[in-house]
């Protein structure tokens, strides 16, 4: 397989970071340093509806988005 070693670099490389920056994340998540919402996009791809509710409930910091523009929005689209 041509570039193999580089390949398995990249890889490794990239994976390291990406651990380190889930890594950051949950311990400030744990620590309550400040807000933060996990998005897996296995949810959005078995629930779009609730993902997306659930994502601007996090940026508008609210617990229900009944009655907003946004939820009316998220319904036309899905």
């Amino acid at each position: 397989m041509e570039f193999k070693d580089e390949w398995d670099y990249v890889v490794k490389f990239a994976a390291k970071i990406w651990m380190n920056f889930y890594k950051f994340y949950a311990e400030a998540a744990k620590a309550k340093k400040f807000p933060v919402l996990f998005i897996r996009y296995e949810d959005i791809v078995k629930d779009c509806r609730t993902s997306l509710h659930d994502t601007f409930k996090f940026i508008l910091g609210v617990n229900d988005l009944t009655g907003r523009y946004v939820e009316k929005r998220v319904d036309d689209i899905i």
